[in-house]
Formats: C-alpha cells, sequence, structure tokens
C-alpha cells in the first residue's frame, strides 16, 4: 500500500493536504497518464520520398484522476487487526491462541515508499 511517507527514489508526486495525523491517512487523488499509440499508416513508395521528415500530429495523451488512499505509519497493521477482531478472529500464534481460528502476522513493515502486511490464518 502506498505510505505517505515517500523515499528519496519514489517517483511518486503525492499532493498531500498537509502531514497526516495520529493514525489516519490521506484520501488523494493521483493522476494516471493513458499513453497513446501511434497508428500505423501503409505508405505507397512513390510518396516516401516527399514525407521522410514529416512528422504527423499525435494525439496528447488523456489524464485520469484515480482514488488511492495513502497509509500512515501503523494504519495499515491497525486496520487488519480491527478487522480480523470484528470478524471474531483471534491475533497471534494458534499455539497461544483461547480461540479456534484466528490470524497471525508474519511480517509487516516500510519498503520503498510502501507499506505491507503479511498475514496467516489458521483454523484448529
Amino acid at each position: 500500500m502506498w505510505a505517505i511517507e515517500q523515499d528519496e527514489l519514489s517517483k511518486r508526486v503525492i499532493p498531500c493536504e498537509g502531514p497526516a495525523k495520529g493514525s489516519a491517512g490521506q484520501d488523494v487523488l493521483v493522476p494516471w497518464i493513458l499513453a497513446t499509440q501511434k497508428a500505423v499508416k501503409k505508405i505507397d513508395p512513390s510518396v516516401l520520398e516527399a514525407t521522410v521528415g514529416v512528422k504527423s500530429a499525435e494525439e496528447p495523451s488523456k489524464v485520469f484522476n484515480r482514488y488511492y488512499h495513502m497509509f500512515s505509519k501503523g494504519e495499515l497493521y491497525e486496520l487488519t487487526t480491527t478487522a480480523a477482531q470484528e470478524l471474531g478472529l483471534a491475533i497471534g500464534s494458534e499455539s497461544v491462541a483461547p480461540v479456534d481460528q484466528g490470524v497471525e502476522i508474519v511480517q509487516y513493515g516500510w519498503e520503498r515508499s510502501n507499506y505491507y502486511i503479511e498475514i496467516r490464518r489458521w483454523r484448529r
């Protein structure tokens, strides 16, 4: 998941409206550029000489805004554990949980301007 905190290698420009407060991330519209393809035309060899060096007009790329939620530190972990609890799942390893099913957080963290979480669901 994209993080509000971007590293120096990131190409993303995040249109944030100030720093995130607490564990709340931020909802943004991220530009997505739809590149156009050049039309391939058959050229009559007799007119090839006349067209060499002439560039055809290209359509400009279209830009669409797409919704994205930028996660702040700890937000993805909190969201995952809250969802598991609301589903009646234990959080932790199978060996210490008092219930019959749950999720274990295998790993979570931040890497290259993204937060990640890996969970394992278990049942007895």
